[in-house]
Formats: structure tokens, sequence, C-alpha cells
């Protein structure tokens, strides 16, 4: 029986051609005018730029100092955009997002940035070079203090190397996010297809849902089936999507497919589990939970750079909660972090905050559909 429900269910949906339509062809579509607006400039464009900063000096340091001065010079295709200024000045630029990172120079180096990204990655990086070549250097320096100009000028004489190395790995396309915003697009309107099987599980709102109410057949049951089958339906979809860009389109998404195609499986899933919920609600038409539920997707679309480049960043220094609930926001982010970190970890935290946003979704639909 429930393999029946489950056939049932899938066929139901393809034949649904609305649900096909923005499901599939239009983020094809999207993804298609997108490229031919950003297509001549994808092979040219560079995500890295130079990092504004703030550095306050708070003790001398006869290394730091001329090592910072270098990568920041502007004659010398630099890494940062340097201003040396007092501390409350820095806190003053951070808070109002015109520098990404403030750098403290006393007997260490030390930086405090707001969030976790590929440039405050790279000033980590840069940063911990530093104090590796400090160890090397001082003792060289004490013993030879005559020859201190000569020692930390061997050491500058490699920052283009040092430079080519920090961002070698993390060169992406910034129009990239706007590819990521589609795919994200793509996986939260799959809330057409739940919302579609939930409102036909619900007797007052549909003809096909009075006749399954009368079946012996738990709701619950019918409500698993049909949410297999849309994962199914969905799953094949978004892939087929992820593959047309790739191909297709050329675009670079890295290579970490295993990861990929997780983050489109949860991502998927995420995004039918909240049609579910609102296909379930109780007292409102049909057309109210669709312009509800459009209504939130695109908004989470748009808080995902989909409509307005750079909203995503700026929500990360001003409201990172706010991304942090955005399922849109979320799948975007961690096909930017697989793409430019060799690290796992903040993509696990993206996927498992999905998964914490369905799991709570999928409970919350339990709760409204109930057994009559």
């Amino acid at each position: 029986m429930f393999f029946h429900l489950y056939k049932y269910s899938l066929k139901a949906l393809m034949h649904n051609r609305n649900i096909m339509f923005w499901v599939l062809i239009f983020p094809v579509i999207l993804a298609s005018f997108m490229y031919f607006a950003f297509g001549s400039q994808m092979d040219t464009m560079d995500d890295f730029y130079v990092i504004p900063v703030a550095i306050v000096e708070e003790k001398a340091s006869e290394i730091y100092e001329p090592m910072l001065k270098y990568v920041s010079d502007p004659e010398k295709d630099p890494l940062i955009q340097a201003e040396w200024v007092k501390q409350k000045q820095a806190e003053k630029l951070f808070q109002q997002g015109k520098v990404d990172a403030i750098i403290y120079v006393k007997d260490n180096l030390s930086m405090t940035v707001a969030e976790s990204g590929m440039e405050q990655a790279i000033l980590a990086n840069m940063l911990d070079s530093f104090e590796q070549y400090k160890q090397i250097a001082l003792p060289m320096i004490q013993s030879n203090p005559e020859k201190q100009e000569e020692i930390v000028a061997s050491f500058l004489e490699n920052t283009d190397d040092l430079e080519e190395y920090l961002i070698s790995d993390v060169k992406t396309n910034p129009a990239m996010n706007f590819f990521y915003a589609v795919i994200a697009f793509a996986c939260l309107f799959a809330s057409l297809e739940g919302c579609d099987r939930s409102l036909k599980l619900q007797s007052e709102d549909n003809v096909v849902a009075q006749r399954r109410g009368v079946s012996a057949v738990s709701r619950r049951k019918m409500l698993l089936a049909d949410f297999l089958a849309c994962v199914t339906i969905q799953y094949v979809i978004i892939c087929l999507l992820f593959l047309y860009m790739r191909v297709c389109l050329r675009l670079n998404f890295g290579d970490k497919y295993l990861a990929i195609l997780l983050l489109l499986l949860i991502g998927s899933s995420c995004g039918i589990v909240f049609g579910i919920v609102i296909g379930a609600l109780r007292g409102i038409n049909m057309g109210m939970k669709i312009a509800i539920m459009t209504s939130i997707n695109l908004v989470c679309c748009m808080m995902s750079d989909l409509m307005i480049e750079g909203i995503k960043d700026w929500i990360w220094h001003h409201a990172a909660w706010l991304n942090r609930i955005n399922p849109a926001a979320l799948v975007s982010d961690a096909f930017y972090v697989l793409k430019v970190y060799d690290g796992y970890e903040r993509f696990v935290q993206d996927v498992l905050l999905l998964g914490v946003i369905t799991l709570v979704l999928m409970l919350i639909s339990l709760l409204l559909i109930k057994e009559e």
C-alpha cells in the first residue's frame, strides 16, 4: 500500500505542469539569463580584492610595521588597504562596515573580524606567516642588530609568493553568488510540491483530499509517501539543474561533488517540508497559502543575493541570526564555502542548520496534519 501511495504521488507531481515549470524550467531560464548577463566576464572577474583593514599600533614594532606597510603599498599590487588609526576610530570604521578587520600590533599580532569569510581567512594566514617569520627573524636581529633592515628585506622580497599562496586556491567569480542563489531558489520553490501534496490531505480544501480522507490509510502515512515522492522528484530536478549549470554553462562550483549532492538533498527537503507546513494551515484558502509561501520564498532568496548583490554579506555584519534561519542563505553560503575553503567546518554548520530547520518544520507539519 505504501509503495502504491508513493507511486501515485510521483505520477501526480510529474503531471502537474505548473509545478514542473517553477521548479525546473524557470530556474533553468533564470540561470541562462544570468549567464548571458555575466558570461562575457566569467573568465576575467575575480572574487578577490584588496582587503580594507584598520591597523591599531598599540606598541611599535620594527618587524611587523614594515611587513604590513609592504603588503599595503599601493604601488606593489597590495594585499590589503590599510588605515593606521587609533582604536576608537578603528572600531568606528569596523562598525560602519568600511573595514573587514582590525589588526592590533603589539608584542604579537591579533585581529578582530565580524565573520568567517574568504578575506578573513586570507588575513589570518597572512598574520600566521608574519608570526612564523618573527620567530625566525627575531633571534637573527638580536644577534645582528646592524643587519635588521637586510633581514626584514629578505622576507619582504618573497611577499609576492606569499600573496599568491594565500589566494591561489580561493579565487572565484563574484557573479557566482547569483548562481548559488538560483540553486537556493530552486530548493525553496520545491515548497510548491510540498504544498500541493499537503493540500490534497485537507478534506475541506480539495475534492481529491476528500476522497483520500475516507481511505483506511492514515494521513501521516500518506504524508510520508507524499514527502518521499516530492524528495525523489525534486532531487532529480535539482541535480539536472546543477548538471546544466556545470556542464552547459560551464560554471565552476569546485570539485567537492559528494558534499554538493548532500547539500542539494537537504536543501530540497527543507523547501518541500516548508510547503507541507503552509499547505496544512487551517482557515486559509489555497490562493492565500500560495501567496504567503511565494512571498516568504522570494524574501529569503532576495536575502541570499538573488536580487540585490551584497545583501547577504550586509546581513552577516548587522543581523547574522537572519542568515542562520534563512534556508536560501544557508544553501548559498554552503556552496560558497565549498568553493573557497579546504575544510568542511563551516559547510557542516550550514548543513546542520538546514537539517534542524527541516526537522522543526516536519514536526510542525505532523502536528498540523492530524488524523480525523
